[in-house]
């Protein structure tokens, strides 16, 4: 990507709504990794975002997740089609953003 001066790193970590001390601080980790990857790297056109996904239909997901995430703003689970388009987004359309943590859990409470 340096090479060709143009590029763009998108990682996901989930939030839960009941998490530990420690996962409190591995989460302001990610996004202080993520601000100094984009800090460090936006000079060569490299964009690095984070994103929180929440809940996320898959294959796998059963009916009680399904439930659990009607309680969202949306009233429904995001689908896993719904996250891909928004990293694709990130690295091919909105080359201004950089460095910042997107939640695109639905609307839910951390």
């Amino acid at each position: 990507m340096q090479q060709r001066r143009w590029g763009g790193s998108s990682h996901r970590r989930a939030l839960r709504a009941t998490v530990r001390e420690h996962q409190r601080v591995a989460q302001c980790r990610y996004r202080a990794l993520t601000k100094t990857l984009a800090d460090e790297l936006g000079a060569h056109g490299i964009t690095v975002n984070l994103v929180h996904p929440g809940q996320t239909r898959t294959e796998r997901t059963d009916a009680e997740t399904e439930r659990r995430a009607a309680s969202n703003a949306i009233r429904r689970i995001v689908d896993a089609s719904e996250i891909a388009q928004l990293l694709r987004s990130c690295v091919d359309q909105a080359a201004n953003v950089t460095g910042v943590a997107i939640d695109a859990s639905g609307g839910s409470i951390p």
